[in-house]
């Protein structure tokens, strides 16, 4: 990536690549964060889904600047999570993973909405390492734990299911033990895909 600072200077909006891919965001890099945060005073966050990640681009920038403060995205989040916290309405069920959106897959979630009022849906996506927290969060407070797409076969995995080993996510799977055995703990039921295909 080349930035020239009296560019980011002029700009009031700039639109970057996805900075993903570079080796600096993911390792917090701190000259990359000052190259980022250039010409740049307050810093609003407004990426809750990336917030729980060390980057460049989140907590390195923040150094960078004057202020830092979280968007209207943000605190919208922030906002239905802790709704989430507090709920007593039973049955609570979480779906973890994204959902494809196929014909069958949402009968299925429009049956299940009919069914049962407090449905979370599309939490997280792939990384249960880094969402193993959360998932145990989860755990403590649903009655069932559903879990689809990539996010399934880590679990599968764990439960003893026979997974291609490139579709489990090798650095998580202590993690993945750990949330089978708090469920278990709690009593909070978990499902998983019957079938899949790859």
């Amino acid at each position: 990536m080349s930035l020239k600072k009296e560019d980011l200077q002029k700009a009031d909006i700039l639109l970057l690549d996805n900075l993903s891919e570079y080796k600096e965001e993911v390792a917090n890099c701190s000259k990359f964060a000052e190259l980022l945060s250039s010409g740049v005073d307050i810093l609003v966050n407004d990426s809750f889904g990336q917030s729980h990640k060390i980057l460049a681009s989140t907590v390195g920038v923040a150094r960078f600047c004057y202020a830092s403060m979280a968007g209207f995205s943000f605190e919208e989040n922030l906002h239905q999570l802790k709704k989430i916290a507090k709920t007593k309405k039973k049955p609570f069920i979480a779906i973890y993973g994204f959902l494809s959106c196929n014909y069958r897959t949402n009968i299925s979630i429009d049956f299940c909405s009919s069914l049962v009022s407090n449905l979370l849906m599309q939490i997280g996506g792939g990384n249960l390492k880094n969402k193993a927290a959360a998932l145990q969060f989860l755990a403590s407070i649903c009655d069932a734990l559903v879990f689809v797409g990539q996010m399934s076969f880590p679990i599968m995995h764990a439960l003893g299911h026979i997974i291609p080993i490139n579709l489990v996510e090798r650095v998580a799977h202590k993690a993945a033990l750990d949330i089978v055995q708090f469920s278990h703990d709690k009593n909070v039921l978990m499902s998983c895909p019957t079938d899949f295909g790859v």
